[in-house]
């Protein structure tokens, strides 16, 4: 068994869900110990209250915020700031409800209009994973829960010279679909030399007609 030091990026309600899993199952797995070579990092544009039932052990992700409820002036900074790289903005955006209404345009507005919080966050989980895979606390920490479940492992399981990032989410909505692309080369720019994944749910012939351009457009 080796283990990779991870970050994993959830977007939309979606990746959130899918967070909020990975979650518990760190926690049946790992229990409440101190193994700090795995980070979460949820990523919504919708902040209605969601059930949020953490594990015992607490919670062991970040939940950032990309809802942006001024549109029209995130758009009008993002022009000023962007110029003519600001053009695949519909000058007529508007969102109805919450999150980025199912237009891939307005999450990827509000993707820019955060990309620094986004950049920081993932720069600081992949820069976190990589020191804990180099103390032998982490290590030690993670092969005692792994023997205390009947897996006894040969020391040097944590992989300390590679990390990865996962991004997981679905791309028939906006928010996933509209952020995707530039996710990935944010995660480049923000962690170079991380491997990068990404898992992604999508829209069936079946699925309402937006979802189905959602994915489409978003793939092409």
């Amino acid at each position: 068994m080796r283990v990779i030091p991870s970050v994993v990026v959830g977007i939309g309600s979606s990746g959130a869900y899918v967070l909020a899993n990975l979650e518990r199952i760190l926690y049946e797995v790992l229990g409440a110990s101190a193994v700090d070579v795995f980070r979460l990092i949820s990523i919504d544009t919708d902040n209605t209250r969601k059930e949020d039932e953490p594990p015992p052990g607490g919670k062991r992700g970040l939940t950032l915020s990309a809802y942006e409820k001024d549109l029209g002036r995130a758009i009008y900074n993002l022009k000023k700031v962007l110029g003519n790289d600001f053009s695949w903005c519909p000058a007529d955006l508007k969102i109805q409800g919450q999150g980025a209404g199912n237009i891939r345009a307005g999450g990827r507005v509000m993707f820019f209009n955060k990309f620094a919080e986004i950049w920081e966050a993932i720069r600081n989980a992949t820069a976190d994973v990589n020191a804990a895979a180099r103390r032998p606390q982490s290590e030690q920490n993670l092969m005692a829960e792994l023997r205390r479940r009947g897996l006894n492992q040969e020391p040097g399981i944590v992989d300390a010279n590679t990390e990865a990032v996962y991004v997981v989410g679905t791309l028939a909505g906006g928010t996933g679909s509209g952020m995707c692309v530039d996710m990935g080369y944010a995660i480049h720019n923000a962690a170079p030399n991380a491997l990068r994944f990404g898992i992604f749910f999508l829209a069936d012939r079946a699925s309402l007609p937006v979802y189905v351009q959602n994915t489409w457009a978003a793939l092409k």
